[in-house]
């Protein structure tokens, strides 16, 4: 979901063509919080940096087009939450934690 543009409209497709009561679950990286930024930093945007001519900031940009805060906002709008985890720390922090895993219910 970080890669889709505009996300809402992907969004109010999902949502369109589930069946009610139909579930979505699914998993995003934590991109836009604190821990993310640095493991990316630290691993590989110092990798693509010290070994090729890529502009890993530039790639980002483009590839990532939505930051974890408002995919999360924009599925608890559209949808009934049922669960959500945060991985490595169960604190439900975004700055905290490297992946959102959710489930929600049309």
């Amino acid at each position: 979901m970080e890669h889709l543009h505009p996300l809402e409209s992907y969004i109010n497709e999902m949502k369109r063509v589930m069946k009610p009561g139909g579930v979505l679950a699914g998993a995003i990286p934590c991109e836009g919080g604190l821990a993310w930024g640095i493991g990316r930093y630290l691993t590989s945007r110092r990798y693509l940096k010290a070994n090729s001519q890529i502009d890993p900031d530039k790639i980002i940009c483009w590839e990532h087009r939505n930051f974890a805060d408002s995919i999360m906002n924009q599925l608890t709008r559209s949808f009934k939450r049922v669960c959500v985890n945060y991985w490595p720390l169960s604190v439900p922090l975004i700055d905290t934690n490297l992946i959102i895993s959710f489930i929600y219910m049309k």
